[in-house]
């Protein structure tokens, strides 16, 4: 079995996906988690037990199951230890995985209703330590994936992560993180052809309007339309700090040199979403420029 539920027998985490009738079968991950430690110096010294999931591509019930794809949740023990002034975020022998790689286990088969009115999405935890196993149709169904989970686009790769449905990078030449977002059919899963058919006006509009000017754009249309509330919240916090009121009042070119993009998402049907830090105008709150396929800024939502 996974060493986690043998190190953690009596935690309720480990109890509870170790209940129901064991079953064999195969799965295919699209990605698999990380083991990683960072600082926490003030942090107190504890392990906690949690339960994690990663979408899964396909299972097949052994020995002689059909091939599930779609939102199929692969369940697993994970343990956060805290100690040394580090603390560690340790997925166990899940980490050791490959994507787009068919393995055998051992575990259980349940479901979960994600919403209300929506259909039932399949869970299956794991026991055993995952091995390899050859199964030609998830093979061929992996390899086929492998080849869709990136988009290239002047400004840099973009890979899939299907738990937000987003095709994710980073504009370096901007400083900005960019994605291109869909609903609906999986990606992973279309031909080639479709795929790429069915991005090209997305990808069109990351190619061809995401500039620093578009970008600058936005953040002058932001900043003239938050005008009148970063001016209230001045007022206000002059008033709690004690300070002579009414403050000075902020132009536009004071706000456009607080905000700063952080990051733009270009939507599968070309509308364009683009996420500004207000550099603490409104405490850290974010704000939100939305403009259409050609870049030009249409609304401004403010996270206040």
């Amino acid at each position: 079995m996974l060493s986690f539920y043998q190190e953690f027998p009596d935690e309720s985490t480990v109890k509870t996906l170790l209940e129901g009738d064991a079953k064999e079968f195969l799965f295919v991950l699209a990605r698999v988690p990380e083991r990683y430690t960072v600082d926490n110096p003030f942090g107190k010294e504890e392990i906690s037990v949690s339960q994690e999931r990663l979408d899964g591509l396909a299972v097949r019930l052994l020995p002689d199951g059909a091939v599930t794809t779609g939102r199929i949740r692969i369940v697993y023990p994970h343990v956060r230890r805290s100690e040394n002034g580090e603390v560690t975020f340790d997925p166990g022998e899940i980490a050791d995985l490959k994507p787009f790689t068919v393995y055998r286990t051992r575990g259980t088969e349940s479901s979960f209703l994600p919403y209300s009115g929506s259909g039932t999405e399949p869970i299956f935890a794991v026991w055993d330590v995952p091995s390899l196993l050859s199964d030609p149709e998830l093979e061929e169904l992996a390899a086929f994936a492998r080849k869709n989970q990136v988009i290239n686009t002047d400004l840099g790769d973009l890979t899939i992560h299907r738990g937000i449905e987003s095709f994710l990078g980073r504009a370096e030449s901007l400083g900005v993180n960019i994605s291109i977002s869909y609903e609906g059919k999986d990606p992973l899963l279309q031909e080639p052809v479709e795929r790429e058919e069915r991005f090209a006006p997305a990808v069109d509009v990351m190619n061809r309007v995401v500039t620093q000017e578009m970008l600058d754009n936005a953040c002058r249309f932001a900043a003239k339309e938050a005008l009148p509330t970063a001016n209230e919240w001045r007022h206000d916090v002059a008033e709690a700090e004690g300070r002579s009121t009414p403050a000075p009042e902020w132009t536009v070119e004071d706000v456009v040199e607080r905000f700063r993009v952080v990051y733009v998402s270009v939507m599968e049907s070309g509308e364009i979403c683009i996420e500004l830090d207000d550099g603490y105008l409104f405490g850290g709150h974010p704000v939100t420029v939305f403009a259409d396929e050609d870049g030009t800024p249409t609304e401004v939502e403010l996270d206040v």
